[in-house]
């Protein structure tokens, strides 16, 4: 018999698992309207589609970025420089980045934001130089030695169990549709509303790559 297609498969996966968990996603949603952004949901879903059908393998990253305390004066295009840097390195280094962003602010003095990353999962298999990466670039873009305890790693949630952050996504795991939903899971923080930073004060509120 013939091999299996492992590369027409993705549609149908992404497909099949989009229909089989709308019921439970849109239960979720109607429970939680208040604490969701569709329109930031729908384009994180629109990064993951079109990063699997490029790439067979995938590694998508969570991390926070933070100023230091009493940091003087925050600047609107900081989170644009630092991705432009981050995108920069690796597009060079043949790793085909995807971002997102989402600014949020709480009881803290400045705002921070919530990042998300993909990359080739092909060319890179660990998170933890790319954690450093970001460190070293959120340094350059403050004008800062040192970020170091300011960009959070995402690698446990608030009760001290690990989020599988940096999970690899492969299209022919036969737990890729497990994988995704956890995926999503994660990714739908960043779509609450409680915290986010959306008014009219002159910052951007989201960003991403075009695609």
């Amino acid at each position: 018999p013939n091999k299996p297609n492992t590369t027409y498969p993705i549609n149908r996966i992404l497909n099949h698992h989009i229909k089989n968990t709308s019921t439970s996603t849109s239960k979720r949603k109607s429970m939680n309207n208040k604490n969701y952004f569709h329109t930031i949901n729908e384009r994180i879903e629109n990064l993951l589609i079109d990063y699997l059908s490029k790439h067979n393998k995938v590694l998508p990253i969570f991390f926070n970025v933070r100023y230091p305390q009493h940091y003087p004066y925050p600047q609107k295009k900081d989170i644009s420089s630092l991705f432009d840097k981050v995108n920069t390195y690796y597009f060079r280094l043949g790793y085909d980045p995807y971002y997102f962003w989402k600014r949020e602010q709480n009881i803290s003095e400045h705002h921070h934001y919530h990042c998300l990353l993909f990359l080739n999962g092909n060319k890179i298999q660990r998170i933890m130089p790319v954690f450093k990466t970001v460190e070293r670039f959120w340094a350059s873009t403050l004008g800062i030695e040192t970020a170091l305890g300011l960009v959070h790693y995402c690698l446990k949630d608030w009760k001290g169990d690990l989020t599988g952050n940096g999970t690899m996504l492969r299209r022919d795991d036969p737990e890729l549709p497990y994988k995704l939903d956890r995926f999503r899971m994660a990714a739908s923080y960043l779509a609450k509303t409680a915290t986010s930073g959306f008014v009219n004060d002159g910052y951007r509120n989201f960003g991403c790559s075009r695609i």
